[in-house]
């Protein structure tokens, strides 16, 4: 449609294209709005994968499983002066030690005995004195297949002393 002059060399727009070009930025922000909107339900399911992942599920409880451990063989050893021994294992925080005299256990650590397996239903491997951490203990999960040739260092195993552990290489490397 051709311009209307409106008087030393400038130009109006008629009624028809004023409405054309506002019809088109109205597309414009429908189209950025859209791509807005896209953007965001990608990055929430992004999100939601990576807090859901499978893997991510049954190895990220375990900072949360090793540091309750160490909390709670603390408590045994502000109690009773000692950590349990390898023989008395885990069970000590359920149940009492007979070398340790009813006064000073203060137990159980645990509100089930449950809590004393991973996440497979294994039984964690406790030692005390630790192989690995001569002034304190080792504790180790043989991961899904609940064998451990290397004694806590398999690549699937999940241990207390080795930053290289399967655990660590998962967690650290997100």
């Amino acid at each position: 449609m051709p311009r209307v002059a409106g008087g030393q060399g400038q130009y109006f727009a008629t009624m028809s294209e004023t409405t054309q070009s506002v019809k088109n930025g109205g597309r414009l922000l429908w189209v950025l709005a859209i791509v807005s909107i896209l953007g965001l339900a990608i990055d929430l399911g992004w999100r939601i994968y990576r807090e859901l992942h499978p893997s991510r599920v049954l190895i990220v409880p375990y900072v949360d499983y090793f540091a309750r451990y160490k909390t709670v063989l603390s408590m045994f050893k502000v109690d009773c002066g000692r950590y349990p021994t390898t023989e008395e294992g885990l069970k000590a925080l359920m149940v009492r030690p007979q070398a340790i005299p009813a006064a000073n256990w203060h137990g159980p650590y645990f509100e089930s005995a449950q809590s004393l397996k991973d996440h497979w239903n294994h039984d964690y491997v406790y030692r005390c004195p630790g192989i690995h951490n001569i002034d304190g203990f080792d504790l180790f999960s043989c991961g899904p297949d609940g064998v451990s040739i290397t004694d806590g260092d398999d690549t699937d195993d999940i241990n207390n002393w080795n930053s290289t552990s399967y655990m660590r290489k998962f967690l650290w490397s997100r």
